[in-house]
C-alpha cells in the first residue's frame, strides 16, 4: 500500500505559554488540550532537523506531520512547552535571541552565588510531585511596578544549561532569532521625546541606543532598513541638557520649562537631526548581527544552526544575503504561506490562538494542502 506523504509543511507560530495577560499567550492548560487532541487525531509535530530537510532537499515527511515554532527564548517554553509537548509526543523549535538566552538572569545569578543549579523547576516537577506550583519560576505574571511607579513588563528566558538540556531531550531544538532583537530609527520624523513611562514591550532597544530627552523617532526592525543616525552634535546637546539617571530624568520632565528648553534646543538642529547610514555600513551591521547569531548559538549549543526567524518577520534582501553568508539556510517569516518542499527562503507560518475548538485542526489541513491552502490566502487579500 502507497504511503501518502506532505505536501506542505504547515508551521505554527507561538512566542508565550504561560497565563500572562499578554495577547501573545497561549494558556498552558489551553496548550496542552491542543497538543492532546492532535495527538490524538494523528498529527505529530515533528523536529526541527526534519523539517529542515525537508524544506532543503525535499525529504518526505508523514502525511500529518507539522512544525511548531516559538519565538524569542522565553523562560515558560520550558518551563510548560517542553514538557508537555514531551508528554504527547510532540517536537519543536525554539527560535532564540542570543543575548537574551544568559546565565546572568537575577534568578540564576542568585542560584549561582548559592551554589545551586541552574536548571529551573518545570511543570514536569509538579507533575511528579517534586514541587508545587509556588515553585516554578514566575513566568505567569510579567507586569510590574518599576523603581519610578511605572508599569514595567520583565520577560524571563531560559539559560543555556535549559537550552542544552532541551535540546538533549530531542525535543525541542534552539535556533536563530537574531543577536538582540533591536529596531533602528526609520527617520528624520518624530513625535516627542524619549522619557520615562510605562514600558510594556519586551523588545524596544534602539541601534543606536536611545536615551533620556532623545526625540522619538519612528522604529523599523533593525534587519529590515537602513538605520537612521541622530546628528553626534544634537545627542551630546541633549545629554548635557536632560539628566540621565532614571529619577532624575523624570523629574526633568515634569517642569514644562525644562520641556521647552529641550524643544528649543532640538529645533536648532532642525536642519541636522541626523543622516542615513550608507549602504556599506548597513551591510556591515547586517551582517555582524547575522554572523554574530551563528556564533553565539553554534559555540553553546555545540552544532551548526541551519534555521534562522526574522524578528518581526520583517528582512530586506541584503539581510538575508548576510544569513545565507552565515551559514543558514532556512528562513522563516510572519506571513501566512504554503510551505512545499525545497522552499527554504521564505517558510510561512501561521499564529496559534489560545482556543481549544477546532480551529487549529482545521488550520494544519488547509495549510498542508497546497491547492486548497493556495485558494484560502487568495480569498484573503
Amino acid at each position: 500500500m502507497k504511503k501518502n506523504h506532505l505536501k506542505s509543511l504547515p508551521v505554527l507560530m507561538h512566542h508565550l505559554v504561560s497565563n500572562d495577560a499578554s495577547h501573545l499567550s497561549v494558556r498552558p492548560a489551553i496548550f496542552e488540550e491542543q497538543c492532546r487532541s492532535l495527538a490524538e487525531k494523528g498529527w505529530f509535530g515533528i523536529g526541527l532537523a526534519e523539517a529542515e530537510e525537508f524544506l532543503i532537499n525535499s525529504a518526505p515527511l508523514p502525511e500529518k506531520s507539522f512544525l511548531m515554532t516559538f519565538d524569542d527564548g522565553f523562560l515558560d517554553n520550558y518551563v510548560y512547552a517542553w514538557p508537555i509537548l514531551r508528554k504527547y509526543g510532540h517536537k519543536g523549535v525554539i527560535f532564540a535571541v542570543a543575548d537574551r538566552i544568559s546565565a546572568d538572569q537575577r534568578d540564576c545569578e542568585a542560584r549561582t552565588q548559592a551554589g545551586q543549579s541552574l536548571l529551573r523547576r518545570t511543570i514536569e516537577d509538579v507533575w511528579n510531585g517534586d514541587c508545587t506550583r509556588e515553585d516554578l519560576p514566575m513566568v505567569d505574571k510579567l507586569l510590574h511596578k518599576g523603581a519610578l511607579g511605572h508599569t514595567v513588563r520583565r520577560d524571563l528566558f531560559f539559560n543555556w544549561d535549559e537550552a542544552r538540556l532541551m535540546e538533549k531531550s530531542g525535543v525541542i531544538s534552539v535556533a536563530a532569532h537574531s543577536t538582540r532583537h533591536e529596531q533602528v530609527f526609520a527617520g528624520p520624523a518624530f513625535s516627542g521625546f524619549v522619557r520615562p513611562k510605562e514600558q510594556l514591550r519586551t523588545f524596544c532597544r534602539t541601534v543606536p541606543p536611545s536615551f533620556w530627552g532623545l526625540p522619538e523617532f519612528d522604529r523599523v526592525p533593525e534587519l529590515a532598513n537602513r538605520a537612521f543616525i541622530p546628528s553626534p552634535e544634537m545627542t551630546e546637546a541633549i545629554k548635557k541638557l536632560v539628566p540621565q539617571e532614571d529619577g532624575a530624568a523624570l523629574e526633568f520632565f515634569q517642569s514644562p520649562a525644562n520641556v521647552e528648553k529641550l524643544e528649543r534646543l532640538v529645533e536648532k538642529h532642525k536642519g541636522n537631526l541626523g543622516e542615513f547610514e550608507s549602504p556599506s555600513a548597513q551591510r556591515l551591521r547586517l551582517g555582524e548581527v547575522m554572523e554574530r547569531s551563528q556564533a553565539v548559538l553554534s559555540r553553546e549549543l555545540g552544532h551548526k544552526v541551519r534555521s534562522f526567524c526574522w524578528p518581526w518577520g520583517a528582512f530586506c534582501e541584503e539581510a538575508k544575503q548576510a544569513g545565507l553568508a552565515a551559514g543558514f539556510e532556512v528562513f522563516y517569516t510572519t506571513k501566512l504561506g504554503i510551505n512545499r518542499p525545497g522552499a527554504p527562503l521564505a517558510v510561512g507560518r501561521f499564529k496559534v490562538k489560545n482556543r481549544t475548538d477546532s480551529w487549529l485542526l482545521s488550520r494544519l489541513r488547509l495549510y498542508s494542502r497546497p491547492l486548497l491552502g493556495a485558494l484560502y490566502l487568495k480569498m484573503r487579500l
